[in-house]
């Protein structure tokens, strides 16, 4: 039951973040490029990691996307 949780909620970051990309007309390229990371490391953090620097990177790709912080 939690594993099944926790899949769908790495699925709903995942569907943020591609959502917010289209909205702003711009790629995962771009934000990493902006961020000053690798595509991969921008790919891993979108996938819904609870890795510290994972969370570290949402919160600047959602602050650079003008998406809202989460709690």
């Amino acid at each position: 039951m939690a594993e099944q949780e926790l899949q769908e909620a790495a699925e709903a970051v995942k569907i943020e973040f591609i959502t917010a990309l289209r909205k702003q007309h711009t790629s995962a390229r771009a934000v990493a490029k902006a961020l000053n990371i690798s595509e991969s490391q921008l790919s891993g953090a979108f996938s819904g990691s609870s890795r510290p620097r994972d969370i570290e990177i949402r919160n600047s790709a959602r602050q650079f996307l003008g998406m809202e912080a989460t709690k």
